[in-house]
């Protein structure tokens, strides 16, 4: 499949009405689209920078460049399959590079993280999940936000039984179409902490077979 007509489709569908946005075309936040190489999201502009002028660049794990705070170099299955962490950096006080979020529907920059994973027989990786997460940001303007173009989502929690026995409701909802998904979970250090995933299932899955190849195995990679 043509990338550069996937990604002009999802331009198009990103600013058209919610149930247009259910398609099989894979999700993009800020333009940036599951799916895409690295080489593209290398040559996109930070959506935030200015619209003149100098903008940080990306920055990934393989690079061979001074190390920055928060960009870390992915482990276990991740590494086993390829994979390449990237993230939008700019140089913080001392001249020390530091990760850069994204802007939330105006909720403020949430953490982002980009993981790239290639596909068999291609050399090149390409997109397979886009991991944010922020503190002090309630669930309901989170969901809100996407569901301007997504529309409404489907619970997809089922609870959560705490060392107690407690039975606590889960709090997970998500967004699907053909091959990918948008997940909102509140993560447990804090009612008011989201963390929101982007994920590429055909991507995703490569790193999931890994992992249950290893566990066949008794490699014991997780």
């Amino acid at each position: 499949m043509n990338w550069l007509v996937v990604a002009s489709a999802l331009a198009i569908l990103t600013t058209s009405s919610p149930a247009s946005a259910q398609t099989s075309a894979p999700y993009a936040f800020r333009g940036i689209t599951l799916g895409m190489t690295l080489n593209q999201f290398r040559n996109l502009r930070y959506p935030d920078a200015p619209k003149t002028g100098p903008a940080p660049q990306a920055q990934c794990s393989n690079d061979n460049v001074k190390a920055v705070i928060g960009l870390y170099a992915p482990d276990g299955v991740a590494r086993q399959v390829g994979a390449i962490n990237c993230a939008f950096v700019e140089k913080g006080a001392g001249g020390f590079p530091t990760m850069l979020g994204l802007d939330f529907g105006g909720l403020g920059k949430f953490k982002t993280l980009f993981k790239f994973i290639p596909l068999p027989g291609e050399k090149e990786a390409r997109l397979a999940s886009i991991e944010m997460t922020a503190s002090g940001v309630p669930q309901g303007p989170v969901v809100g936000f996407l569901e301007q173009t997504y529309g409404p989502p489907a619970p997809a929690g089922k609870g959560i039984t705490t060392r107690t026995g407690l039975t606590l409701p889960d709090e997970t909802v998500e967004w699907r179409n053909a091959n990918s998904s948008i997940t909102v979970r509140k993560t447990r250090v804090g009612q008011q902490s989201q963390r929101v995933v982007f994920e590429y299932a055909p991507l995703i899955k490569i790193e999931l077979d890994a992992q249950a190849t290893n566990i066949r195995a008794g490699a014991g990679v997780r």
